[in-house]
Parts: C-alpha cells; structure tokens; sequence
C-alpha cells in the first residue's frame, strides 16, 4: 500500500505578492524593503498579507536616540491583540544610560533593539512609546505569514 505525505506543493492557499512558501503553511518574505514608520503613542494595526492568515511573523524595530542631555533614553513598541491596547503579546525595548560627558548629538541613534515576533492571527496592533525626550524611533515590517 502506498500512502502520500502532504508536501510544500499541497498548500492551496493563495500566496501573496512578494512571498515564497518555505514550508506548508509558512511563506517568508523574498524581499525586504524598508519598515513602516510608527508614530509615537498611536495604535497602529497590522495586517496579514493575506485574509486566510492564521498567524504573522513582524520584524519590529525600537531605535533610542539622543536628546544632547543626561537621562535614561528608553525606546520600546508594544504588540497587542486589541485595537484598546489591553491585551499585550509582546514587547521590544531598547534603552540607554545617557550622559552629559558623552557629549552626543540630539537624535544620534544610542540603540537599537529588533526582534521578529510570531503572532497568532491575520491582525495585531503596534504602540510605540519613548522618554520625555520624545527622540526615539519604532517600525515594524512583515516579513512571514503563515496559513
């Protein structure tokens, strides 16, 4: 008797532009372009490339920057699962011990702190935050998807 193991070729969901499948159910992005900026303090929602998603890979950047003071400069974007920002997945954060003799520039780049999270779902929402410096910077990219 002779039986048949579902393959990569056995998916029949739609894949989106810009993707390959480099498993059943997972499809990675081909090409990196640039991330989308965040704003800060504003919930954003991210969506899957695709509707028939059962979960997102999102490549999340958190970037502390300096405000030419001493301070600790701390940078971080949050990953929830509803648009009110109550239900928290995941977190980045990046943060640096700025000091006065270390003389930087405002807005040089001190840290920058990314990671890829793996989501359940076709959709998350992003809240970036940063110091009362306001000089810090967050993004976001979806590089995978899987269905």
């Amino acid at each position: 008797m002779r039986t048949h193991q579902k393959g990569l070729n056995d998916k029949v969901g739609v894949l989106a532009s810009g993707y390959t499948r480099i498993a059943q159910n997972l499809c990675r992005k081909t090409t990196y372009g640039s991330d989308t900026a965040l704003t800060r303090d504003v919930t954003t929602l991210v969506s899957a490339p695709v509707a028939n998603a059962t979960g997102m890979i999102i490549k999340i950047s958190a970037v502390v920057k300096s405000n030419g003071g001493a301070l600790l400069r701390t940078a971080a974007v949050a990953v929830y699962s509803d648009s009110g920002a109550t239900n928290l997945i995941a977190t980045v954060n990046a943060q640096h011990a700025e000091t006065v003799a270390e003389g930087h520039g405002a807005a040089d780049i001190l840290s920058i702190d990314e990671f890829e999270a793996h989501v359940y779902g076709s959709s998350v929402y992003l809240v970036f935050t940063d110091d009362a410096g306001n000089q810090g910077a967050g993004s976001y990219q979806v590089v995978g998807y899987y269905d």
